[in-house]
């Protein structure tokens, strides 16, 4: 048996909160010691991933584990909790017969099924340690010629010697720890009603602690909590969890450390990241081991506890982001601290955006909860469960799914705006010396060229560059942060000679040829799209990055428009719902678009499901829709690097006069609007799913 201490309690809990009896029964029993087993910390850098993309699937690669860094102090950004004193009367006992006595212990709760208190049936038995001995011995629990007892203990003994003390972390993610009153690395305790958490068991191992507490929460009504050796919660039954990066156990207050999304609970192939500055909460949908599944920004991926994941219990979910029609827009506010709307300074701890015209499925006035922005619940713990199962059941619009228009207009899409609108909305709404003014005609020249939409790298340069006033913009003319990755943004971040030559750098080599370009490993779909598709995937660590792209769009076009939108819903457009493949006018194959296979690998070298085209037409009587293709020109493969199929870049420039269409099986038409042949509709239909499937 390995080493696991546990302390056994009655907690019978009243409607007046008064604590019952506690009892213990103990007999002796040998002891038994495997060390712990640690995790190293994770960081990010998918740019060298070889995650498979053509039609042949790439070899997976294992991320190597970091060796493991020790915090120096708090100046770093390095949280620490406070120690726990020993009450004085206990001082100079803590070795006392800390080999001696020891004994086995039974833990008995409240059994849900009876108002009888009741042991816990199949529960390990497990030991007291070095701390705990002399507080039990101390209350005689153990008597020294090892014949077994049981005591009674007062409510105000339980508090001073079982009550586990909050201490908050003093950081910037306003996360409250517990103080461990054992030297283990990991404490189960159970939550009282009275909100007060009572230590129930110690061990070194975690697999054994979450064992404990499921079985806890089988058999009793109070709630078990899982805490590391600096009181950090890393397991409770909520189905919302904070991405919050740690550094041995400990909380980590800086940016500089991604998170790794991994495609199974092995956390060997890591398919994406996040940052827990950007990106505070997310379902929970499975717990394995270490391995936690969640949902953040619409990806459903796999992260390690110790090393990325805050539980929380689910009365703390006091502040979960929400999506909310308000004041006439469709509105998420972003948490940056899921247990406490204030921070220590009275600030608001969200973020809120305003994403487009409000949302039809949505009461207004009425907090909804989404980790995906396509389906809406009126409780963020019923997020989990579903996901978990592939459903949607308990969504409020379960058969309407909501599609942003922005967030997924092709890049591949013209603006309606001109080089002066933009020109004059711009100068009109930044300072003297923002890098922006004046750069609407490069927008449109880029555009025409590289057949990537003005408007929507506007709103990527406004988010990067803060409407042209950040230092990078300042002082290199770069308005797209491009290179100034997390760890050295100021000193990565390229240089050009102008704004213009920014822009053109941006809409060729990062969108045309990039992100946009199905024959390129950075792409996964040609839209911003979020965390499980679209530039977001590999663009940036933060999760909502495309939607605060999306937010500009949407102030940029009700300023150009009186408060009006002229942009949004002007397109029609097609989502992939299955196996397709995009064609030129002579029925040759540009490109296929592919499907995952069931590991959830993608088909490298090809366009995706769930990513979207944006149809000239929506007449299919004859079986296809002429689209406006992520390129041009057909996939060749030029050669391979380390087993890894080399192709050709799109051709430029974009020729926006091509014949390309797909088969209008495997699409569904996400929005009617003002399509390029002039075909009359209401082009700004807020982007609800018409469930119409060809």
């Amino acid at each position: 048996m390995k080493k696991i201490f546990i302390l056994m309690l009655t907690i019978v809990m009243t409607m007046t909160n008064v604590l019952p009896t506690i009892a213990a029964t103990t007999t002796r029993q040998q002891e038994t010691t495997t060390a712990p087993n640690k995790s190293g910390n994770e960081t990010s850098d998918l740019d060298g991933e070889t995650e498979s993309t053509t039609g042949e699937l790439l070899p997976e690669t294992t991320i190597p584990e970091q060796p493991e860094t020790t915090p120096e102090n708090n100046e770093d950004g390095v949280v620490e909790t406070p120690s726990v004193e020993v009450p004085e009367e206990l001082e100079n006992e803590s070795e006392t017969n800390a080999g001696e006595g020891e004994s086995e212990i039974t833990l008995e709760f409240n059994n849900q099924e009876s108002s009888e208190s009741g042991v816990l049936k199949n529960a390990e038995r497990v030991k007291y340690d070095k701390i705990a001995a002399p507080i039990i011995e101390k209350k005689s629990i153990i008597t020294k010629n090892n014949e077994s007892e049981e005591t009674e203990f007062t409510l105000a003994e339980v508090n001073k010697l079982f009550r586990l003390e909050e201490a908050i972390v003093k950081d910037s993610s306003g996360i409250e720890a517990l103080a461990p009153i054992t030297e283990q690395e990991f404490e189960v305790a159970v939550r009282a009603d009275n909100g007060e958490y009572y230590f129930v068991a110690a061990t070194e191992s975690y697999e054994e602690a979450v064992g404990s507490a499921q079985e806890l929460s089988a058999t009793i009504t109070e709630e078990p909590i899982v805490i590391n050796k600096s009181g950090i919660t890393v397991y409770s039954n909520s189905n919302v969890a904070r991405i919050y990066k740690q550094v041995n156990g400990v909380l980590y207050g800086k940016c500089d450390l991604n998170t790794n999304l991994y495609r199974d609970s092995s956390l060997s192939t890591a398919v994406g990241y996040t940052n827990h500055c950007y990106g505070d909460d997310a379902a929970v949908l499975s717990v394995q081991g270490d391995a936690a599944q969640i949902m953040i920004a619409g990806k459903i991926a796999w992260v390690r506890i110790s090393t990325d994941l805050v539980f929380v219990s689910p009365n703390q979910l006091v502040n979960p982001s929400y999506y909310i029609n308000e004041n006439g827009n469709f509105v998420h506010s972003i948490t940056k601290n899921l247990t406490k709307e204030k921070d220590d300074y009275g600030n608001n701890n969200w973020t809120k955006l305003n994403l487009g015209p409000v949302n039809p499925s949505l009461q207004n006035n009425v907090r909804y909860y989404s980790y995906d922005g396509k389906y809406f619940y009126s409780n963020p713990e019923l997020i989990g469960p579903d996901m978990r199962d592939g459903v949607a059941n308990q969504a409020i619009n379960v058969n309407n799914p909501y599609y942003n228009y922005y967030q997924y207009l092709p890049f591949n899409s013209k603006a309606v705006a001109t080089a002066a609108q933009i020109d004059s909305y711009i100068n009109a709404n930044t300072q003297a010396t923002s890098k922006l003014r004046n750069t609407g005609q490069a927008f449109i020249d880029a555009q025409e060229k590289y057949g990537i939409n003005a408007l929507l790298m506007l709103g990527v340069a406004i988010n990067e560059s803060g409407w042209g006033m950040s230092s990078i913009a300042q002082d290199k003319n770069n308005l797209f942060g491009i290179n100034a990755v997390d760890s050295n943004p100021g000193e990565a971040a390229d240089v050009f000679a102008t704004p213009a030559a920014c822009i053109e750098e941006y809409a060729k080599e990062w969108m045309a040829q990039g992100y946009g370009d199905p024959g390129d490993n950075r792409y996964y779909g040609g839209m911003l799209g979020n965390k499980n598709m679209g530039a977001n995937v590999k663009y940036a660590s933060d999760p909502y990055w495309s939607e605060k792209a999306v937010g500009h769009m949407y102030t940029v076009d009700r300023g150009m428009n009186n408060g009006a939108v002229n942009e949004w819903g002007y397109y029609s457009i097609g989502l992939f719902s299955g196996a397709n493949s995009v064609k030129s006018q002579n029925g040759e194959e540009v490109y296929p678009i592919t499907v995952p296979t069931a590991s959830g690998s993608l088909a490298y070298g090809s366009g995706y499901k769930d990513t979207t085209i944006v149809l000239r037409e929506t007449d299919a009587s004859d079986g296809k829709y002429q689209v406006w293709p992520e390129r041009n020109n057909n996939m060749v493969i030029l050669g391979y690097d380390e087993g890894v199929p080399v192709y050709n870049a799109a051709s430029l420039p974009y020729n926006w006069n091509g014949n390309e269409y797909v088969s209008s099986s495997g699409i569904s038409i996400l929005n009617v609007g003002l399509s390029v042949k002039g075909i009359q509709t209401d082009y700004r239909n807020i982007m609800n799913k018409n469930n119409r499937v060809e």
